[in-house]
């Protein structure tokens, strides 16, 4: 039964093969010449310096709606277009070697130059900071080893061969 079975698809196959192979003949004939002038298209686009691919006519719309919102709300609130004060403070983590000793391929640090201390989390507005945090880290203090060591580059000499 199973041979009888495979035999009627074979029979389909034979019988519809033809069609098949009609069926890629015609695309084949439409679109490779869609294909290379479709291509000759996106080459001149490309060197003009232009998008390889036009924008569809919904994503004009959309971008068209979501212009108009964000002038809308730039018109709204010309409070919001005021400057204001962009606080940037960077972190720099300094990992002391033990007993106080300086990595020999970092300099010192300069007191000048170090981060200004942060007021905490619930200090009214315009509250200084307090003189110390007892819980930073303190210069010489043992510390626990870095996760990761790095190899150190001297660059105070010249060239190395």
């Amino acid at each position: 039964m199973a041979f009888l079975k495979w035999f009627g698809w074979g029979i389909l196959w034979v019988l519809l093969l033809p069609f098949v192979l009609v069926g890629v003949a015609l695309v084949a004939v439409f679109g490779i010449p869609v294909f290379l002038v479709e291509l000759v298209i996106m080459l001149v686009h490309f060197f003009r310096g232009e998008k390889c691919f036009p924008m569809f006519q919904e994503d004009v719309k959309a971008m068209d709606i979501l212009q108009r919102s964000l002038d809308e709300q730039r018109a709204a609130s010309p409070q919001a277009q005021a400057q204001q004060p962009n606080n940037v403070y960077v972190q720099q983590n300094f990992y002391p070697y033990p007993n106080g000793q300086q990595n020999p391929g970092i300099p010192p640090v300069p007191p000048q130059y170090g981060n200004p201390p942060l007021p905490p989390a619930n200090a009214a507005p315009g509250q200084l900071p307090p003189a110390s945090n007892p819980h930073a880290p303190q210069i010489g203090a043992t510390t626990p080893p870095p996760i990761a060591t790095f190899p150190t580059i001297d660059l105070t000499e010249g060239p190395h061969e």
